[in-house]
């Protein structure tokens, strides 16, 4: 079967490395990696590094007043399995 990592909603960009192995970046959703070949039994290690633009940084006169997106890993993280 297949075996895939939904890391649900994501403020802005998110990379996932599994047991090592690099699986990609994502820009938007939805952040869905297929992790087949890079998931193992038992105990398996994912890192998921989150970035954002520099918006919040860089802000005139005018957007200082916008509302920022969410940053971060905001929730509904999940494994999925197929046949």
């Amino acid at each position: 079967g297949r075996v895939f990592i939904d890391l649900g909603r994501v403020g802005q960009n998110a990379e996932l490395t599994l047991n090592g192995v690099p699986c990609g970046i994502r820009i938007s959703a939805p952040y869905l990696y297929e992790i087949t070949d890079a998931v193992g039994d038992g105990e398996n290690e994912a890192v998921v590094v989150v970035s954002n633009t520099l918006a919040g940084k860089a802000r005139d006169r005018f957007s200082k007043y916008l509302q920022l997106a969410p940053s971060g890993m905001l929730g509904g993280v999940c494994l999925k399995y197929t046949k």
